[in-house]
C-alpha cells in the first residue's frame, strides 16, 4: 500500500510536480515499447513462451465460445497488449523502490565495510544474472548444445529449470538479509542532509534541523516496504510458476469437467466454460514473462538511477 500511495501522489498534478507526472507517463510508454519488443524476441532469443500461451488461449476461447472461428488476430493483439500494459504498470511501481535501493547501494559502496560492499554489488547485479537465465543463447544453449553432450552430465533440462527458480529464491533471501544494512544507511542519510542544510547560505533554524532528522526516522517503515517490495513480487511470481505444474515439483493439471447437455442454462456451465477456456500454457507464459520482466526492470531501473545519481553528485 505504501508503494501504491507514493505512486498515486505522482498523479496529484500541481505546479511543483508536473514534471514528475510527465516522467511517469513517458516511462509507462517506454516500458510498454520495451515489453512489446521483448515479445517479438520470444523463441530463439527469449524463453518466455508468450506466443504459444497466447495462441493456445485464443484458440481455446474460439473453441468454447465461437467454434466457427479457429483463430482471431485481433484477440491475439489484445492479449499481448494486456501483457504490455501489465508489465508497464509493474515497472512503474518498481521505479520508486529502485531509486531507494540505488541510493542504499551508493551509501553501502561509500562505507568502510568490505562485506557490505561485496553484498551490495552482488545484490545489484543479481537481477542481471536472472535476466540472462531466460536467454537461451547465453544460458541453456551453453549447457545443452545441439548434437553435443551436456556440459555437466548430471544436469538435465528439468534440473536447469529447478536451478533457475532456485536462484530466484536465493536472490529473495539475499535481499531480505541486506535490508537491515540498507535501512541503517538510510538513517545515516539524515546526517548527510543536515550537512547540506548547514552549507546553505540562508539561515536555518534548529527546529528545521530537528524536523529533517525526525522525518528521516518516521519514514523508516516506508523505506523497509520499498526495499522488500521487489522481494515480495519476485517470490510470488516464482512460487506461481513453480506451482502451475510446469515442473515436477507440483502435480499435473486436473482435467476440465465435461459439460452435459442438460446444464446449458445454468451458471455453473458458464463458469466451467470460462475455466476450460484458459489453458495452462497461458498461465505459465503469463507468469514466466512477468518474472523475467521484473528481473529485467530491477536491473534496468537501478542502472538508470545509478547513472542519474552519479551525474547529480
Amino acid at each position: 500500500s505504501q508503494t501504491f500511495s507514493v505512486f498515486n501522489k505522482s498523479f496529484n498534478v500541481t505546479a511543483s510536480n508536473s514534471g514528475e507526472v510527465v516522467l511517469v507517463i513517458v516511462g509507462g510508454f517506454f516500458f510498454c515499447f520495451l515489453a512489446s519488443a521483448s515479445m517479438l524476441l520470444d523463441g530463439p532469443w527469449l524463453e518466455i513462451g508468450v506466443d504459444k500461451g497466447v495462441k493456445d488461449l485464443v484458440h481455446q476461447l474460439c473453441v468454447v465460445f465461437n467454434p466457427k472461428v479457429s483463430n482471431s488476430p485481433v484477440a491475439v493483439f489484445l492479449v499481448k497488449a494486456f501483457f504490455c500494459c501489465s508489465t508497464s504498470v509493474l515497472s512503474l511501481l518498481l521505479a520508486f523502490p529502485a531509486l531507494r535501493l540505488t541510493r542504499c547501494h551508493l551509501a553501502a559502496m561509500a562505507s568502510n565495510s568490505r562485506t557490505e560492499k561485496v553484498l551490495s554489488q552482488v545484490t545489484f547485479f543479481f537481477p542481471l544474472l536472472l535476466t540472462l537465465l531466460w536467454i537461451p543463447r547465453v544460458s541453456r544453449d551453453v549447457f545443452f548444445a545441439k548434437n553435443e553432450a551436456p556440459l555437466f552430465a548430471w544436469l538435465t533440462p528439468t534440473g536447469y529449470d529447478h536451478i533457475r527458480l532456485g536462484l530466484v529464491f536465493a536472490f529473495c533471501v539475499l535481499r531480505v538479509f541486506v535490508v537491515r544494512s540498507q535501512i541503517q544507511h538510510y538513517l545515516h542519510s539524515a546526517q548527510h542532509r543536515v550537512k547540506l542544510l548547514r552549507a546553505l547560505p540562508s539561515r536555518i533554524t534548529s527546529a528545521h534541523f530537528q524536523a529533517v532528522v525526525e522525518n528521516t526516522s518516521r519514514t523508516v517503515g516506508i523505506v523497509a516496504v520499498q526495499c522488500l517490495f521487489p522481494v515480495f513480487i519476485l517470490a510470488c511470481l516464482a512460487i506461481l510458476e513453480h506451482s502451475l505444474g510446469r515442473y515436477t515439483w507440483s502435480g499435473d493439471y486436473l482435467p476440465a469437467p465435461q459439460i452435459t447437455s442438460d446444464q446449458n442454462a445454468t451458471l455453473a456451465t458458464f463458469l466451467l466454460k470460462i475455466r476450460s477456456a484458459f489453458p495452462s500454457s497461458f498461465f505459465v507464459s503469463f507468469v514466466t514473462f512477468h518474472l523475467w520482466w521484473f528481473s529485467f526492470s530491477c536491473f534496468l531501473l537501478s542502472s538508470l538511477f545509478l547513472v542519474y545519481l552519479k551525474q547529480a553528485d
